[in-house]
């Protein structure tokens, strides 16, 4: 190893010949702008609902281009009714009937956790 490099990450000398240790990460720090508090925005209800209302007319914007792409008429046939309608319309509704069977499902258990738990508070009411 030469005399005139320092070892690696070891303090190296001064430019001016001084005797004592150069760091240059030291300099840099001292001379940066002292560093400010970094500040988060929290979210709130109405960002929420922007964002919300967003993503809401992407989907209706996507659903209208699915209808319009399939116009092609389909017979349909549901229990008593019989008829044709547009391909992309058709399975609109099929769509429509099948997140109103989840939801129907979703509130009868919802429904269901609320009896159970109005019977636990009642039993622990009761001395």
């Amino acid at each position: 190893m030469s005399a005139d490099r320092p070892a690696a990450g070891g303090p190296q000398q001064a430019p001016d010949g001084d005797s004592e240790p150069f760091e240059p990460e030291a300099t840099a720090r001292a001379s940066a702008e002292p560093t400010r508090a970094q500040h988060t925005i929290q979210p709130t209800r109405i960002s929420m609902v922007w964002t919300m209302v967003g993503v809401g007319v992407v989907l209706l914007i996507a659903i209208l281009v699915f209808i319009l792409q399939n116009g092609q008429r389909a017979r349909v046939r549901f229990l008593m009714a019989d008829g044709t309608l547009p391909l992309g319309v058709a399975l609109l509704f099929a769509a429509l009937l099948g997140a109103l069977l989840v939801l129907v499902v979703g509130a009868a258990r919802v429904l269901q956790l609320r009896v159970v738990a109005r019977r636990h508070r009642r039993a622990d009411q009761v001395p």
